[in-house]
């Protein structure tokens, strides 16, 4: 089992209100982490530094090359259909437009959302552009994945199948970051960590 994600000693503050003091996180292939903790703990600016879209005022982040983001926003194309949402990365990484949308489609079934295809993302409900913008991260096949919240707007039903997709694409060789304040997530983690004062421990299971 090899190390996808390493984090180590990350210190950051705004202004001088210092929001993460020497936090390490490490994640194996295989791994499904779940950060956890209040509202203002750092845990959104945790994810954003181990993605590379914040730098640390000081400490390191290996990460593998291939990794996706899914924010609470979800960060879609409103004015395009969910298929094209979902294509339109494979099209820039230069992929043809015709393997671009199989592929997309691909994925829309795998979240039971191929009767969804053409239709706009502005007219989708919060839960089935969650579902959206999941399927977006995984079509471009990442090492790790990095999700804000990813079952905020599903019910329990949906979370518990997202859950499963999320496991089989899981497997033994990639990994999973999320932010969840959620149990049932939590529990399905294969490790919880609190961050709270700037400062992260590991959290005890319960069975």
């Amino acid at each position: 089992m090899s190390v996808l994600l390493q984090a180590q000693h990350i210190t950051h503050r705004f202004d001088t209100e210092e929001c993460l003091n020497d936090v390490s996180v490490t994640l194996n292939q295989g791994e499904k982490i779940s950060l956890m903790g209040p509202s203002g703990s750092g845990k959104s600016t945790l994810l954003r530094i181990v993605a590379g879209f914040l730098s640390p005022i000081s400490g390191t982040v290996q990460r593998p090359k291939k990794i996706a983001t899914v924010n609470q926003d979800f960060q879609l194309l409103q004015h395009l259909s969910a298929e094209r949402n979902i294509a339109l990365p494979l099209v820039i990484a230069g992929m043809s437009a015709k393997d671009a949308q199989e592929r997309a489609a691909e994925q829309l079934k795998r979240f039971s959302l191929l009767s969804l295809a053409q239709k706009s993302v502005a007219l989708l409900s919060q839960g089935q552009a969650q579902r959206v913008a999941l399927a977006r991260a995984l079509v471009m096949n990442p090492q790790l994945l990095l999700l804000d919240e990813p079952t905020s707007a599903l019910d329990q039903k949906s979370t518990r199948q997202i859950l499963d997709i999320l496991d089989e694409w899981c497997g033994q060789e990639r990994g999973i970051l999320m932010i969840t304040h959620i149990p049932l997530v939590a529990q399905w983690c294969t490790k919880n960590l609190h961050l709270e004062f700037g400062s992260i421990s590991v959290m005890e299971r319960t069975s």
